[in-house]
């Protein structure tokens, strides 16, 4: 076969590959966009699948093509015989193109001379100019897809700006309720800095939808900050999983921030002290040492530095002395788990007032999110035997001031007297400023044992539920 028989051939060739390239995206594109258009109108998302499919789609549609566009060589030298009116010289140069005698040897190099002689531009590919316009059209098409506007069904209007407004006032409210609160300086400093920017998105965006994803996500934050801050629980989850029934009682009570229960419990444990031998309390202090390293509490946290002195002395100290410090310990630690306690208290009260100003359902949260769940979806409590039961609204009903069973006491709609005003207020806006200023008199040494004691049990009791009735 001659060279420039060859060269025709390879020019052939490209643009065969040019055109069903072309030709396949094109229809592919226009089959995307049609799909695109009735997607739209139909308000059914397209997935990013189709895309995917679409060109896989073409490529076998470009490759199907140009197994059709592409001649053999019997088609070709027709072709070129007819194109260049070379009265058959390339088919016969193609038809005998394995016979080696002389005369078709001489034929053969005349016909590739005189192809050789011919300009290749006249070799017009009327697959490739349809294939153009093929692709121009599917271009249309696409332009066209993306213009029309997708049909709204069912889309969510934004929220009217008296709406907005309140819900920013709502948040500005719980800041300042944060502000006021006994939680800790850097728990209180996170959940601040979390409302602010739940703030701020609302002013920035006016779906409801936005919002609420929003708020779960601040929600999620102060959880986790809260979990950073309440050391007991994470070194409680420790000692819960102690072979020492003793020790994983002491564990219970911290997990669940219950300050009496963990005094009571750190009591019954050195209640065992007499009828265990050194080497035991010794392997026991290697234990509470072990479950302190692997807690992921900072060795400068107040409660593990109790625990951690504790260990050492169960090496050393006698059982009196062990006796007499693990009291002490006991007084220590329950006062702070009585302030983590209201570090969760007031994360669950900020939790559950973001739940309710946002529509959000316990089955939205984490199980482990603390929140008051008998608050969400329903509104406040009543019924139980606070302002929420008013029979007459002129008559003011005074009440225990804590709702809730089990491991948690809030402070209710109940009403309390407040010697500084001389009125009757909610228990729950005052139930705070009472402990401050409680416990700030237990820390100073203002107070005796037995008032400690009494103080003590009633915050417990009211913050962790340990004992309810202890006032």
């Amino acid at each position: 076969m001659g060279k420039n028989f060859l060269r025709f051939k390879r020019k052939v060739k490209r643009g065969a590959l040019i055109s069903a390239l072309l030709l396949g995206f094109g229809l592919g594109i226009i089959l995307l966009s049609v799909l695109m258009l009735i997607f739209k109108l139909t308000a059914i998302e397209l997935k990013p699948v189709y895309y995917v499919l679409g060109g896989a789609l073409s490529l076998i549609v470009s490759a199907v093509l140009y197994l059709i566009f592409s001649p053999s060589d019997k088609r070709l030298a027709r072709r070129l015989d007819d194109t260049y009116e070379l009265d058959e010289k390339i088919s016969t140069m193609i038809e005998f193109k394995n016979d080696e005698g002389v005369f078709p040897t001489l034929q053969r190099e005349d016909a590739d001379r005189r192809l050789g002689e011919k300009p290749m531009k006249l070799m017009r590919s009327k697959q490739l100019v349809a294939a153009i316009l093929v692709f121009t059209i599917s271009i249309g098409c696409m332009a066209g897809a993306l213009v029309v506007p997708a049909k709204a069904v069912g889309e969510e209007p934004p929220i009217d700006a008296f709406e907005k407004e309140w819900l920013i006032v709502a948040l500005e409210e719980l800041i300042l309720t944060v502000q006021n609160s006994y939680m800790c300086d850097e728990l209180k400093s996170d959940t601040k800095d979390e409302l602010t920017s739940l703030v701020d998105f609302v002013k920035d965006h006016d779906l409801m939808s936005e919002m609420k994803k929003e708020a779960i996500t601040t929600i999620k934050d102060i959880s986790a900050a809260l979990a950073e801050v309440n050391t007991a629980v994470l070194i409680g989850e420790q000692f819960k999983k102690s072979a020492n029934p003793n020790l994983a009682a002491i564990g219970k009570e911290m997990a669940d921030l219950t300050g009496t229960g963990t005094r009571g419990a750190m009591e019954d444990f050195t209640d065992t002290f007499a009828d265990t031998s050194y080497d035991d309390l010794s392997l026991l202090g290697d234990e509470i040492s072990i479950s302190l390293s692997i807690s992921g509490v900072y060795n400068e946290d107040s409660i593990y530095q109790e625990f951690k002195t504790l260990a050492g002395e169960m090496k050393t100290a006698s059982k009196t002395e062990l006796v007499e410090l693990f009291e002490t310990a006991g007084k220590a630690i329950s006062t702070e788990l009585i302030a983590q306690n209201v570090n969760r208290a007031t994360v669950s009260e900020v939790n559950t007032t973001l739940c309710n100003l946002f529509a959000i359902s316990a089955s939205e949260l984490d199980s482990d999110i603390p929140i008051i769940e008998d608050d969400i979806d329903r509104g406040p409590a009543s019924g139980e035997g606070g302002a929420g039961d008013k029979e007459d609204d002129d008559e003011i009903h005074v009440g225990s001031g804590g709702i809730g069973t089990g491991d948690a006491i809030y402070g209710s709609d109940d009403v309390i007297f407040d010697p500084d005003t001389n009125t009757y207020v909610p228990y729950g806006d005052i139930i705070d400023e009472y402990f401050g200023k409680a416990n700030e008199q237990v820390l100073d040494g203002k107070t005796d044992d037995d008032i400690s004691d009494a103080i003590e049990n009633y915050f417990g009791s009211l913050y962790g539920g340990n004992d309810q009735n202890s006032n």
